[in-house]
């Protein structure tokens, strides 16, 4: 059976999508953007960020005049490497599908110059993801699927922000998601949250 969550994400994703395609073409632009994100979990010990791709599909819905919707979907690769002390600690990897909603400003420097600024929640749901715990003494190293062996939760929501320029088609941007829910689904005193920054590059049709 089909997850809850997952059941979620499409219903919004399908939602902003039957709104976008009801508005004026002129006031929708599509895009795409690929970079770095680089990952950590809020309450975590000894632990340091972890570098992973991220790429997707980006749509703007002009609302009014300089207001606009920033939304899209996304692949964010999140998680965590623990300090092994020795640049080889294990690591915590997880995947997701993200769909972030932003209400967004931006600022017309000149006509091909934008500084753009804006705010808003995301969802997201786990794709794949697994633990790698490396070797010690007698014990070999291994890993464990993430989500399916009941370590982690698929579901994530939070609230990111950020800002960029737009030149022309090209835009640069740099955004900061913070997670609002308890992903680890297995006996910790933390409750641990997703949170990472992003640093993308884009193109606008």
């Amino acid at each position: 059976m089909m997850n809850y969550s997952f059941k979620t994400i499409l219903i919004i994703g399908f939602s902003v999508a039957c709104l976008l395609a009801t508005a004026q073409e002129k006031n929708i632009i599509f895009g795409v953007k690929g970079g770095v994100n680089m990952a950590t979990l809020q309450d975590s010990k000894n632990t340091k960020s972890k570098p992973g791709p991220v790429a997707g599909i980006t749509v703007d819905y002009n609302i009014e005049g300089d207001f606009f919707i920033l939304s899209g979907l996304e692949y964010v690769a999140k998680g965590i490497k623990v300090d092994g002390g020795e640049g080889n600690g294990d690591r915590v990897n997880l995947n997701y599908l993200q769909l972030p909603v932003h209400i967004a400003y931006k600022y017309e420097l000149s006509p091909d110059v934008k500084l753009v600024a804006g705010i808003g929640p995301y969802l997201a749901y786990g794709i794949s993801g697994e633990i790698k715990y490396k070797a010690i003494g007698d014990y070999e190293a291994y890993e464990v699927k993430a989500f399916e062996d009941g370590a982690y939760k698929s579901f994530d929501f939070g609230l990111g922000l950020g800002a960029g320029i737009e030149v022309s088609r090209i835009n640069l941007r740099i955004g900061y998601d913070y997670g609002l829910a308890k992903i680890n689904d297995f006996q910790s005193i933390s409750e641990l949250k997703n949170s990472s920054i992003a640093f993308t590059a884009g193109l606008k049709f």
